[in-house]
């Protein structure tokens, strides 16, 4: 008995599954959008994720999706300065199709009079008003001013504010006006910092990558670029510097360097058809390939890279099916000659049969190459290469 129930048990949870669903999902067949005056319907269209079906694609209508719909679209008129605005949506079913209507009251729209910003003595006032973005006589945005006011705490880390507080007032009539108050706090100095999740190498190669010092003043600017500079070693796959107040001080920080490494050496593979760079600088042709390469991103315990690639091709043609082989070996570091200069040394080699001559030997080619890059600024630098080549027969 106890058997024959546990069969029925499992055929009724199987059944929808062998079977299908009785009662399928409807089609959207419209979205409509009503009391829309003030805004262009096509950008209010283009908020929402909900489409009606066409003849190459049919969208189902999810009850979820329409709530988030109007929530998004609520959001959007608040943007616009439409802080009173409501927007309710519904549904009509018609055997297998669903039409959706959002009905928006749009109320009236608020304009920004006037700012007021108290008590900031780093940053002059537009500066603040257009981190903001806050423009005068224009609909009021709050959704842009919340937004945007964690970008503002990030500009008074760079002068060392690091626990700068924030409040926004508004007092709404017709119009609005916005009272902004800043704390900013006393300078922020860095007493200390640790570093967490090297193993297998020296943390010294880790902290020469820091461009910060101890008893410096905290600059968020030094922060990201010190994690950037970790990153690009090739050995960590993640970098984070999180400050910590110290206890019984209220203007130094203990900076805490969590780090994550990549496997010192892996094994990479590839294979199938694709299209693949037969000569160098030509259009890529369609061929059957496969590569395979090893790297060890820490040599001898340093942050020295080593890669080795070998890869196969063969090139159909309607003649002749036209093989390529090459080898490539880098050797690379962000440090050289004891300065901070990212230069990689490789050798390759390739021979192959030249493309539509397959009565014409073999080609090779090889040669060495030397690729250095200077930074000059955080968003701009200098690349130079010097390579040696040679071919024959």
């Amino acid at each position: 008995m106890k058997k024959n129930f546990m069969l029925f048990g499992l055929i009724a949870t199987l059944s929808p599954i062998l079977i299908g669903e009785n009662n399928p999902k409807p089609k959207v067949r419209s979205v409509t959008i009503k009391g829309a005056y003030s805004l262009n319907s096509s950008d209010l269209l283009s908020v929402i994720r909900t489409k009606p079906s066409s003849l190459f694609n049919k969208e189902y209508f999810d009850r979820r999706l329409a709530k988030f719909d109007a929530i998004s679209l609520k959001t959007y008129y608040v943007s616009h300065g439409f802080l009173s605005s409501s927007v309710k949506d519904s549904v009509a079913v018609q055997d297998e199709f669903v039409d959706i209507f959002f009905n928006i009251n749009e109320g009236n729209q608020v304009i920004l009079k006037q700012v007021t910003v108290l008590d900031n003595n780093i940053l002059p006032d537009n500066q603040i008003l257009e981190i903001l973005s806050m423009k005068i006589n224009s609909p009021y945005n709050p959704v842009d001013l919340n937004k945007n006011l964690p970008q503002l705490k990030n500009e008074y880390q760079r002068y060392g504010k690091l626990f700068t507080q924030i409040n926004v007032y508004e007092s709404i009539k017709d119009s609005i006006e916005i009272t902004i108050g800043i704390d900013e706090g006393k300078d922020i100095y860095i007493e200390s910092f640790s570093v967490d999740g090297v193993k297998g190498i020296n943390p010294y190669l880790a902290e020469r990558e820091l461009t910060f010092n101890k008893g410096e003043i905290y600059n968020k600017d030094k922060i990201d670029h010190s994690q950037r500079r970790l990153l690009e070693t090739g050995i960590f796959s993640y970098a984070q510097i999180s400050p910590t107040a110290v206890v019984g001080s209220d203007s130094t920080v203990h900076l805490t360097i969590q780090m994550k490494q990549f496997k010192p050496h892996e094994w990479q593979s590839i294979g199938g058809y694709y299209p693949i760079e037969y000569y160098e600088g030509a259009e890529p042709l369609p061929a059957a390939g496969a590569e395979i390469g090893w790297r060890n991103r820490s040599m001898n315990f340093t942050t020295t890279n080593f890669t080795i690639n070998l890869a196969t091709y063969l090139i159909p043609s309607q003649d002749y099916v036209y093989p390529k082989f090459s080898f490539n070996t880098v050797v690379g570091n962000q440090w050289f000659l004891k300065r901070r200069v990212p230069t990689q040394f490789g050798f390759f080699y390739e021979t192959f049969k030249p493309y539509g001559r397959f009565q014409d030997p073999f080609i090779s080619r090889y040669g060495l190459r030397i690729i250095n890059r200077s930074n000059v600024t955080d968003r701009s630098f200098i690349l130079s290469e010097l390579k040696w080549e040679k071919f024959y027969e």
